[in-house]
């Protein structure tokens, strides 16, 4: 069976496809499947998109044989024909930096785009320095329809100052496509730049003076000195250094020119010593190219420069002195000035004052004595700082936890502050007291009183001249012990105040006449031996012997006994008048009262004071005042209580 393939052209015209033949053998039923290859060739000439392709039996009606029909003998297919894939590479490969020093790396980025429907497949060849990959050496690139590739690679730079050129080229594999080879190249370039380094070969350096001989150590100060010293370059460039001293004054700036890598350069730098010693740096212009190089010298002043006195100073020098002294004493005036506190600043510092009516405190007083404001209830208010919003007192001017200044009249009521008059007391004049005599004096009736207590007092007095004898004796006793041992020893200056000598008693020397066998030396002593019977310290003949002992005094049964003071209430019945108190004689020279009524009048009235209790006292809420826990009004603000 003879059959073709149809295809219309863009215009309806069927484009010339040879036809081919199918074999079908069998009976009635048979069935033969066929195949046919559809080249490019064949649909070169059609644009890209969806085609008509028809199936045709017997095209040309030359079939040797008979059809029952001819009506399904053209079956009809579509197929999508694509347009050829182009690879476009962005024509500027993109450098990570413009410019390089040479030696350094590269990094080279470039794109490249697939505006195809199908993918696409290849290399991108590149040329670096002179040098192009080789294509083994490369990847296979494969790029989706539609798709981008970044294609990177980090590449060294060649020494030397030059200009590096990049290109890449897109070279599509055997099966693949590229419609445009000639937008599937890129090119870029970066400045390279050698950077010039030098290296100081200190052991070159030399000194010599203004004759070129070689220096002598110190210098002399005002002398002229070369310097000189080398340099190995690497790269080439230029370079300009600065000979200065420490403050940055120039003596010369010398330019060298590398042209050779590897080239020997020398730096000569011409200077003036200075005392007291000299100080020369080179400065490169690029402190990439080289460091600083420094020199100190010891210098010494020419004779001719040191002044043979001190009236050889010059006046510039003496009028700069005077210049400065001036600028200091202005400068202390008007710290002086600025910081001069007036005389209401100064008594605000040395004074507490009321902040009601701005009175002066003396520090302690619970009102104001100027306008009766209540300072304890002022004590206990707090108010919440603007600043920081920290609670602290009312009357603080500044705040402690932030410092801000506070508005201390804000918070309490403005009052009139009252002139208080201070009345000024004249102090009687104190009639002057022998020092002698001050010991004597002592309580009016002293005698009468220290009788009710079992004493007398002559016997006292006896006992504190005795004792005071005694201890002036025992003093006196230690102060010839000590010269005397002095002079017997008879030491030298540094000896003597080198030696101390006690003069004080021990615990037992001091009370060697005290102990209970020297008390009990010379009594009688009674031993009481165990008669069965009770024995208790209420035994009036045992307390009779123990008094006897002791020395002591006490009561015994049948002794009058006065209660207190001695000062018997006369008043009441029964009580025995003493002699004293039927007395009723004075002496006339005495121009005072009998001593002993005196004295109990005194004991009585002292005693009567001690007995008196203290009320007790509440504080007022409303002004903070101190009234009886029982009271119902306030008296000082007029507040009424329940």
């Amino acid at each position: 069976v003879e059959m073709r393939l149809e295809i219309k052209d863009d215009v309806g015209n069927d484009i010339s496809i040879e036809p081919f033949t199918v074999n079908i053998t069998g009976g009635e039923y048979a069935q033969q499947s066929w195949s046919s290859s559809l080249t490019y060739d064949y649909v070169s000439t059609l644009p890209a998109g969806n085609h008509e392709v028809t199936a045709v039996i017997d095209p040309f009606q030359s079939a040797p044989y008979v059809q029952e029909t001819t009506d399904n003998d053209k079956i009809s297919a579509y197929f999508e024909k694509f347009a050829i894939p182009d690879v476009s590479v962005d024509p500027y490969a993109i450098p990570s930096q413009n410019t390089v020093t040479s030696g350094s790396n590269v990094d080279w980025t470039v794109t490249i785009t697939n505006s195809g429907d199908v993918e696409v497949r290849g290399q991108l060849i590149y040329t670096w320095e002179g040098f192009t990959v080789d294509e083994e050496n490369e990847i296979q690139i494969t790029i989706q329809p539609g798709d981008s590739y970044i294609w990177k690679r980090t590449l060294p730079t060649e020494s030397g100052s030059h200009q590096a050129d990049f290109e890449a080229n897109w070279l599509p594999s055997g099966d693949s496509f590229d419609a445009n080879p000639y937008n599937s190249f890129a090119n870029g370039s970066v400045e390279v730049t050698a950077q010039l380094r030098l290296t100081w070969s200190k052991a070159s350096m030399t000194l010599v003076d203004s004759n070129q001989e070689p220096a002598t150590l110190p210098l002399m100060s005002g002398q002229e000195y070369t310097v000189s010293i080398k340099l190995a370059s690497q790269e080439t460039g230029v370079v300009i250094y600065s000979c200065e001293n420490e403050f940055g004054t120039t003596f010369e700036d010398i330019q060298l020119d590398i042209e050779d890598n590897g080239q020997i350069v020398t730096v000569e730098c011409t200077f003036t010593a200075s005392a007291p010693f000299t100080n020369v740096n080179l400065i490169p212009n690029d402190s990439m190219i080289s460091s600083t190089q420094t020199w100190n010298w010891d210098t010494k002043e020419d004779s001719k420069n040191v002044a043979d006195d001190a009236g050889s100073m010059n006046f510039q020098t003496a009028g700069m002195i005077a210049v400065i002294c001036i600028v200091l004493i202005a400068v202390l005036v008007a710290a002086v000035i600025l910081t001069r506190e007036v005389e209401e600043e100064v008594e605000r510092d040395i004074f507490d004052y009321c902040p009601a009516c701005d009175g002066e405190l003396e520090g302690g007083e619970d009102r104001c004595p100027s306008c009766s404001f209540n300072l304890k209830k002022a004590r206990k208010q707090f108010h919440d700082c603007e600043t920081c919003h920290e609670s602290i007192p009312d009357l603080l001017s500044n705040c402690p936890y932030c410092g801000a200044a506070q508005d201390v009249s804000k918070y309490f009521e403005r009052r009139e502050r009252r002139v208080v008059e201070k009345e000024t007391i004249a102090l009687l004049d104190e009639e002057e007291i022998d020092p002698e005599t001050i010991h004597a004096a002592g309580y009016e009736g002293f005698d009468e009183a220290v009788k009710e207590f079992g004493y007398d007092a002559d016997d006292l007095e006896g006992h504190w001249d005795e004792n005071i004898a005694k201890a002036e004796a025992e003093v006196e006793a230690a102060y010839d012990r000590r010269v005397a041992a002095e002079e017997e020893l008879e030491l030298d200056e540094e000896e003597a105040l080198s030696t101390v000598t006690t003069t004080l008693k021990s615990i037992d020397e001091t009370f060697e006449d005290h102990d209970i066998d020297a008390i009990l030396e010379d009594k009688k002593i009674k031993a009481h031996t165990d008669d069965g019977g009770e024995l208790s310290a209420s035994d009036a003949d045992i307390r009779e012997r123990l008094f006897e002992i002791t020395g002591e005094e006490g009561v015994m049964p049948g002794d009058e006994v006065h209660i207190g003071m001695g000062i018997q209430d006369r008043s009441l019945a029964g009580n025995i008048l003493p002699e004293d108190a039927m007395d009723f004689s004075f002496d006339e020279e005495v121009d005072e009262v009998n001593p002993v009524a005196a004295a109990a009048a005194e004991s009585k009235r002292r005693r009567g004071v001690r007995r008196k209790s203290k009320a007790k006292t509440a504080e007022c809420g409303a002004c903070g005042a101190d009234i009886p826990v029982d009271a119902n009004e306030c008296s000082t603000c007029g507040a009424k209580f329940e």
